[in-house]
């Protein structure tokens, strides 16, 4: 239940519990197309400062999915050894990842772990 100015209320083990402040950016619900099972992504973007080809799996044998180029905004994801999956909405979509309704996930691809990228904020 959300209360006045922000603050939420929540039952814990029979006591009730007022937050108030921020919060932690929570982690997003798992992406469309979940490649390799449920994947949580950071809900923060991040800007790529390089381009990148997003692998169907973790893979460099994988089949490409994507072309990113440097600018576009990803969300970091789950690693898997040297790979990391990272979620984006296509190029021609102007709504992000965290602002979808249900059902309309962004892609998830697998990309090096070693991707620069820049964090603004």
């Amino acid at each position: 239940m959300i209360g006045l100015l922000g603050r939420s209320r929540w039952v814990v083990g029979g006591a009730i519990a007022i937050v108030s402040g921020c919060a932690p950016a929570p982690l997003l619900p798992p992406a469309a197309g979940g490649l390799t099972g449920d994947l949580a992504c950071a809900a923060e973007a991040e800007q790529l400062r390089e381009p990148v080809v997003a692998h169907a799996s973790p893979s460099s044998d994988a089949a490409p999915l994507a072309e990113l180029e440097a600018g576009r905004f990803v969300y970091r994801c789950e690693r898997s050894g040297d790979w990391l999956a990272i979620m984006f909405p296509a190029r021609e979509e102007a709504i992000d990842c965290t602002r979808r309704p249900a059902g309309e996930a962004c892609s998830i691809g697998w990309v090096r772990g070693n991707v620069q990228t820049a964090i603004f904020g």
